[in-house]
């Protein structure tokens, strides 16, 4: 995305969304797996139990940025990563009725040239931590997998566009009434075939996800901390990205917690994991995911809106990318 199209999205959207805009307090960060391979798979996003009154909207417009360097060969294939993706989704919440939520995410993607090379290597070798992959030539794009089969896909040349759009939907799920500042819903979510699986935008197929999602004001309230959750399942369509390694199911879920250090300031740290998409031995493309974002919350009061930022790091998984940036910009509460 051009850098004037970048400053468009960032500071037009949330204010066009404005006067519709409902916004709840605290939410996990809105982060779908960052890898360029597995990303165009359906796997939704947490969201928290936390539902959208009824009769009113809620939107964000969420950009991530990620760095990817890795390289695996064994006997039969090759994988290799290098080069940046961003991601931008305009997520909007409509409260349907008590107790239900319907919504849409309305997703770009973008794969570029590598821009942060050089500052994660300078970075890494700063603290002692190693390179590995990030030997060789920096700023260049190369997102590539090849087997002795019939999968292979190559995507070299810079370019975005619309991504897979996704259709939500949620339904309260009733919780004691002892247990005021507890929430939960079920979601479930239909990923739709739109993006661009040749260009890694897209699956090429219709993915179908089902989630309960939690949020506990409760629990640690004396300590101005609220916990929130997510687990669930995916079940992917026959899509064109590797189909012959493309795994029917996938296991997701994630942790987190958010600590309300002063009004206006969160601190935030969230834990997420989903099972294998691919069934290939190459870790980039077929091992779990682990991933960990780092962050907080600001509120911006003289412009009305809400601003979240995390680094995200991978843990133990190479299906991960190990370094990226996420925000989200939304209205704040009145």
């Amino acid at each position: 995305m051009k850098r004037a199209q970048w400053t468009w999205a960032v500071w037009t959207v949330p204010w066009l969304l404005g006067p519709m805009v409902a916004q709840a307090a605290t939410q996990p960060y809105y982060l779908r797996n960052q890898n360029p391979f597995l990303q165009v798979f359906g796997v939704p996003a947490p969201e928290g139990g936390k539902l959208t009154e009824p009769g009113r909207f809620a939107g964000r417009l969420v950009v991530s940025w990620t760095n990817h360097a890795d390289r695996r060969v064994s006997a039969d294939a090759s994988v290799e990563l290098d080069g940046e993706s961003h991601y931008v989704d305009a997520v909007l919440r409509f409260g349907l009725a008590p107790g239900w939520e319907v919504g849409l995410d309305l997703p770009y993607v973008a794969h570029r040239r590598g821009v942060l090379d050089e500052l994660i290597e300078d970075w890494h070798s700063t603290f002692g931590l190693s390179n590995g992959a990030r030997d060789g030539p920096s700023n260049r794009l190369y997102l590539g997998y090849r087997d002795a089969g019939v999968d292979g896909l190559t995507v070299l040349h810079p370019g975005g566009g619309i991504g897979d759009v996704r259709v939500t939907a949620a339904r309260r799920i009733a919780v004691a009434e002892t247990d005021a500042g507890r929430f939960l819903a079920l979601r479930v979510t239909v990923e739709l075939p739109t993006g661009d699986p040749d260009r890694l935008r897209g699956s090429g197929a219709t993915d179908l996800a089902v989630s309960v999602d939690a949020t506990d004001s409760r629990t640690l309230a004396a300590r101005s901390v609220e916990l929130f959750g997510q687990a669930g399942v995916l079940r992917a369509g026959e899509g064109d990205v590797l189909p012959r390694q493309q795994k029917e199911l996938v296991p997701f879920g994630s942790l987190g917690l958010s600590w309300h250090w002063t009004d206006r300031i969160r601190l935030q740290g969230q834990l997420s994991a989903q099972g294998r998409y691919l069934a290939s031995r190459l870790d980039p493309i077929g091992g779990t995911t682990f991933g960990l974002a780092l962050g907080g919350s600001v509120l911006l009061r003289s412009l009305g809106l809400e601003l979240d930022v995390a680094l995200l790091e991978d843990l133990t998984s190479d299906a991960t990318p190990d370094f990226g940036l996420h925000m989200t910009l939304r209205r704040s509460r009145r």
